[in-house]
């Protein structure tokens, strides 16, 4: 389901779930991605692409915030890289 050549980088529980973070297993430049699992087969929702950076990959998975209202569930995670000073701890939201 993720893509030829795509792994998963690292996990992270959620609410009635699991976040993805994946990623090229290679050295190839390809943008990594951010899904939710629902612990049902075929409940794997892409939420969002990273932008791609040069000489990194995007490694660990944090989530800061699950903040839900009555339409969508958003979270606040931070991405940590591999590659990069300190792992250049990045925070982005992404959305159900």
């Amino acid at each position: 389901k993720l893509g030829f050549g795509i792994g998963i980088r690292d996990l992270a529980t959620v609410n009635g779930g699991l976040l993805v973070l994946s990623g090229d297993v290679n050295e190839r430049e390809v943008a990594p991605e951010i899904y939710l699992w629902k612990f049902e087969p075929g409940q794997l929702k892409k939420l969002g692409q990273l932008p791609i950076i040069s000489e990194a990959k995007a490694e660990t998975l944090l989530v800061l915030d699950e903040l839900t209202d009555a339409a969508n569930t958003s979270y606040r995670v931070l991405i940590f890289y591999d590659g990069l000073e300190d792992g250049r701890p990045t925070e982005y939201v992404v959305s159900q």
